[in-house]
């Protein structure tokens, strides 16, 4: 499993470990603060890792939390929008 984030990458490491996931088994690439990170991840870099995916990995699942739907072409992506 690939996670892609514009959040803070610590906090996803802290919250998939008390989950209990394998973190050797999933890559997360996110990043949102240039002086820690080493890279910046917004909507359209998670719209490219998808496009990516879809290329290298035909019928692979994609999921969306949030507004990043609206990122990607909704075809072949399970999206859940924001709750507002």
């Amino acid at each position: 499993p690939i996670l892609v984030s514009s959040g803070v990458r610590e906090i996803w490491v802290d919250a998939l470990k008390k989950a209990t996931l394998p973190l050797n088994k999933m890559s997360i690439i996110a990043g949102n603060h240039l002086g820690i990170h080493p890279y910046i991840v917004d909507h359209e870099s998670k719209a490219t890792v998808a496009k990516q995916l879809r290329k290298l990995h035909p019928g692979c699942h994609i999921f969306a939390f949030g507004d990043s739907g609206k990122s990607f072409s909704l075809h072949s992506v399970h999206w859940f929008p924001s709750r507002t």
